[in-house]
């Protein structure tokens, strides 16, 4: 009897392992396939909200894209429109988003610099004496003192003066006794006479005034004033009082009109193809505000750089 019995532990085992051989496969199966489906899962997720970034980031930035009214809130629904990508509010202002109107303009390069205001080289005026003699009287006596033409700089003593006046008020008495000659060549010799000391007065700087003063008084002056030619500010000096001695080569004085200026613009190599003369530059001093911009215009543009900045000066004048 003990023989039949382990016939059928034999026979009961074999099946009894390949079932649970079955049951181990089938689970291994089970968990490997939810991994492959939650592993797609997330990874779709993941790149449909960085598509949702990138796509969303270039279009907001170019102008002239049609997003919708700008102040409203889309719901996320209106991204799938075609045409339209939605963006959160946080993250616009996360990643700097801005919107506008796409609109027509001219394109216009603005060249910034820094220059320094000048005096105009055209409107200087240097003072000289066409003789030599003796400062007596000195009335622009301080350096930035304003001038008008025409009036009176300083006073000279020449005796070279002195002689032509002499010879001037010579020459006019022989021209009232003379005038009425039988002769015509003494009246127009003593006309021509009369005319030539007055000529040498005037290319002396002695102006009109003066000498019609020496004609009604008949007097000779010692020192004769000299007047100013220009309008403007004094900015060197070299007519002092107590006689100073000048000769026509000394620079008594500079004066200088500022009613125009330049300003001295120092532009960079890459930026001279986009300058031209003419052009309306604005002008903005660091103590005014902007209300009170200058304009000006660009006169020269010098043709040499320096080695050193690789600049150039451009200037406007203002």
């Amino acid at each position: 009897m003990t023989e039949p019995n382990e016939e059928i532990r034999e026979t009961v085992t074999p099946h009894g392992t390949r079932r649970k051989l079955w049951f181990i496969l089938l689970g291994f199966i089970v968990a490997a396939g939810l991994g492959l489906y939650f592993y797609k899962w997330n990874f779709s997720e993941a790149a449909g909200t960085g598509d949702s970034v990138r796509k969303g980031d270039a279009p907001a930035t170019m102008p002239g894209m049609t997003m919708g009214n700008q102040n409203s809130n889309p719901s996320p629904a209106a991204g799938a429109s075609i045409g339209q990508i939605y963006i959160a509010p946080e993250r616009q202002q996360l990643i700097g988003v801005k919107l506008a109107s796409a609109e027509m303009k001219s394109l216009v390069k603005e060249i910034r610099t820094v220059g320094r205001v000048a005096y105009d080289e055209t409107k200087i005026a240097h003072i000289h004496t066409r003789v030599s003699g003796f400062v007596e009287e000195v009335f622009a006596d301080y350096v930035g003192k304003s001038v008008k033409v025409g009036e009176p700089l300083f006073t000279i003593y020449s005796p070279d003066l002195v002689a032509t006046q002499q010879e001037y008020l010579l020459a006019l008495k022989s021209n009232a006794v003379l005038k009425d000659s039988a002769f015509p060549w003494v009246s127009g010799g003593s006309n021509n006479l009369l005319e030539a000391a007055r000529q040498r007065l005037l290319l002396w700087d002695i102006a009109p005034s003066e000498i019609e003063a020496l004609e009604k008084q008949g007097e000779v002056k010692r020192a004769l004033a000299i007047h100013s030619p220009v309008s403007g500010v004094v900015t060197e000096r070299q007519a002092y009082h107590h006689g100073r001695y000048v000769t026509p080569e000394m620079d008594l004085y500079t004066i200088v009109d500022l009613s125009r200026v330049w300003v001295l613009g120092q532009v960079y190599e890459s930026d001279l193809p986009l300058l031209r003369s003419g052009q309306m530059v604005q002008i903005e001093l660091p103590y005014s505000s902007n209300l009170n911009k200058r304009q000006g215009r660009v006169v020269f543009i010098s043709p040499t750089l320096d080695p050193k900045t690789r600049a150039t000066d451009g200037i406007p004048e203002s």
